[in-house]
């Protein structure tokens, strides 16, 4: 289960998502790591404010929790859980494209630059891809740094601008933040 300090710090990272994107419009976001679905709930409640705007969250097992969190929400009828591994669903997908993606699946390097560069294929104009867990090497689980390194090669690579680095930021963020500017 998640705790009461994770769940703080997942709001207010996500909470800086209203500094970069209008909501009030329509809006496709993807979510790609949901597990206990606390993230999507919140995205659910705060995001989908527009009659027409729509989530989907993958992830390669969704919990029985990630369900329960969601189902009853009025916004679940605009909501999609995925239960597949993220490169069979970047595999899948025809010509769709979102505004806004959340990355927080396998924080492992070679799955986050998998990721990273099959988000940055399918953001619209203007979209962002937040990175969640740029500073978890400090688990011990962890101590690749994959997101952050992927990070420093998919920088070199892409035409997107960096709004939010969270190792220049004043305010506690565990996240990145770029915009496509195609």
């Amino acid at each position: 289960m998640c705790t009461k300090l994770w769940k703080m710090q997942m709001i207010q990272h996500y909470q800086i998502l209203d500094q970069y994107h209008d909501f009030s419009k329509e809006t496709k976001i993807l979510e790609i790591g949901i597990w206990e679905a606390e993230s999507t709930k919140y995205i659910m409640q705060n995001y989908l404010t527009h009659e027409d705007s729509i989530l989907e969250a993958v992830d390669i097992r969704i919990q029985d929790a990630a369900f329960e969190a969601v189902w009853e929400l009025p916004e679940y009828e605009r909501t999609t859980l995925i239960e597949t591994p993220s490169d069979n669903f970047f595999d899948v997908l025809n010509e769709e494209t979102y505004d806004v993606i959340l990355i927080d699946g396998d924080h492992m390097y070679s799955q986050v630059l998998r990721d990273g560069l099959n988000a940055s294929k399918i953001l619209e104009d203007n979209g962002i891809i937040v990175f969640d867990d740029v500073q978890l090497h400090v688990i011990p689980k962890y101590t690749d740094n994959g997101v952050k390194r992927a990070l420093q090669e998919l920088e070199l690579e892409w035409n997107l601008e960096c709004l939010l680095d969270c190792k220049d930021n004043t305010i506690w963020t565990n996240v990145n933040v770029y915009r496509n500017t195609k």
